[in-house]
């Protein structure tokens, strides 16, 4: 039973949360785009470089998983320093700046995979996902990016109240169907 509201319970601490250090949740968003950027320009470089010996998408592909690979640590290195507080705005542009550029770079990706024939439908997705995101980072660093924060906080709290309605009404519902097979049970006897 109380696992049911485990989730509703976390998502409404996090809203909290984000509306409580709002300033602090830059830092911890900084953390996890750096971890995200290691990650992916690791995971791109040693599954992409294999597709083609093309020179251009090659040096295109190095270039841009380089980039994410040294932002990513820059990110982190800065956040676990403490330096980031100082310069959440600069670093929300630069990863901003370096994400319109990671699209623009996936629209060259995309280009030669559709040349040698293969699927790009997940890069297409990964573009409108990176353009969405360097929209969100350049917002963020804005000075209605706290708002922003602040009506996520709202959005995630109120997100938590409807996952502790579903939740009721589903431990409600299983309550009946316990009792109508408790019933059924006993007339059969």
């Amino acid at each position: 039973m109380i696992s049911a509201y485990l989730i509703p319970i976390l998502t409404a601490v996090l809203g909290i949360v984000m509306l409580a250090i709002t300033e602090k949740i830059f830092i911890i968003l900084i953390i996890a785009l750096g971890a995200f950027l290691i990650i992916s320009g690791s995971t791109a470089l040693f599954q992409l470089s294999k597709l083609t010996d093309d020179k251009v998408y090659r040096i295109n592909l190095f270039f841009r998983c380089g980039v994410s690979i040294l932002l990513g640590v820059l990110c982190i290195i800065l956040s676990v320093n403490g330096t980031v507080e100082k310069a959440v705005n600069v670093m929300l542009i630069i990863l901003g700046v370096y994400a319109a550029i990671a699209a623009i770079s996936e629209i060259v990706t995309v280009l030669k995979l559709k040349e040698l024939g293969l699927p790009v439908k997940g890069n297409i997705t990964e573009i409108a996902g990176t353009v969405i995101a360097a929209i969100v980072l350049f917002l963020l660093a804005s000075p209605v990016g706290p708002n922003i924060v602040r009506f996520c906080g709202i959005a995630v709290i109120i997100a938590a109240i409807i996952l502790a309605i579903a939740a009721w009404r589903n431990s409600s519902a299983e309550k009946v169907e316990v009792e109508v097979i408790e019933d059924a049970d006993s007339n059969n006897e």
